[in-house]
């Protein structure tokens, strides 16, 4: 595995509707108020992919089934662009599990954006609002974002992925 960025820290109607229930200022202040666990990550996420939208990425939460048609489904043209798809949305609970689906807003498990463009950017915007996120620097690889707990948190999804250390044995 090479180099570890970690920074600690929708179409646009998507975007905007994840907004909803903010005032102005709230929306306005998230920066400053990184600290504050009244705001939701996906509050957080969604502001963060309304400023990359500000900065010419197309933005989608929730898009498409999967990562195969959420790239087939993205604007022709468009070099910069970063989403998460339907089954990355069980990032916040599987609710068939007994366990709350987004009611919270919080991550139970990390969340693997699908992008292309500059992922220093996007991990830049993601980070502005408080969110915490892991990428390992190749462009072959998806952008994590953690959940509350960070990445010593229990993430029992993402355990049986991580390579396998090799021990010698005499």
């Amino acid at each position: 595995m090479g180099k570890v960025i970690c920074f600690s820290g929708a179409t646009a109607s998507k975007t905007q509707a994840s907004l909803e229930g903010l005032s102005d200022s709230e929306v306005r202040n998230i920066n400053r108020e990184v600290g504050n666990d009244s705001i939701s990550q996906s509050k957080r996420i969604a502001k963060a992919f309304a400023e990359l939208e500000s900065k010419g990425y197309f933005t989608a939460m929730q898009f498409q089934c999967c990562q195969s048609c959420g790239w087939a489904a993205v604007p022709e043209g468009k070099d910069k662009v970063v989403f998460y798809h339907d089954q990355d949305s069980y990032a916040f609970g599987y609710p068939e599990l007994g366990e709350d689906y987004n009611d919270t807003g919080n991550l139970r498990y990390r969340m693997y954006l699908s992008w292309s463009g500059d992922a220093e950017e996007i991990i830049k915007a993601l980070s502005e609002q408080g969110l915490e996120a892991e990428w390992d620097g190749s462009v072959e690889t998806r952008i994590a974002i953690l959940p509350p707990a960070g990445r010593n948190g229990n993430d029992e999804s993402t355990e049986s992925s991580r390579p396998a250390e090799t021990i010698a044995v005499d």
